[in-house]
C-alpha cells in the first residue's frame, strides 16, 4: 500500500460489498461481491507485503466466508475464493 487510505463496506442502499480507495484527488470505489443478498456485511481489510487489499467477508444466506483478493496491487479488480464452507 502506498499509503493513502482504503476502506472496504457494505454499501446498505446497493447491497453491495465495496472497497475504496483514494486516488489522488478522489475515491477509486470498485463492486467486490453482489451476487446474493447478505454478502459482505461483516468485512475486514489486510494489505500483503507488496500492498494488493484482501477483504475476508461473510455470506449471510449461505453461511461461507469469503475472500476477495486484489489482482494486483495497482488494480482494483478482485477475485473472490471461498475459504470456509457451511456444508
Amino acid at each position: 500500500m502506498d499509503g493513502a487510505p482504503a476502506i472496504s463496506y457494505f454499501d446498505q442502499t446497493g447491497g453491495q460489498l465495496k472497497y475504496a480507495r483514494w486516488l489522488n484527488s478522489g475515491w477509486a470505489i470498485e463492486v467486490v461481491a453482489l451476487e446474493e443478498e447478505g454478502v459482505g456485511r461483516q468485512t475486514s481489510l489486510a494489505f500483503d507485503q507488496v500492498g494488493t487489499a484482501h477483504i475476508s467477508y461473510g455470506s449471510d444466506c449461505r453461511g461461507d466466508l469469503m475472500l476477495a483478493s486484489g489482482r494486483s496491487r495497482s488494480a482494483l479488480a478482485f477475485a473472490e475464493e471461498t475459504l470456509a464452507d457451511h456444508d
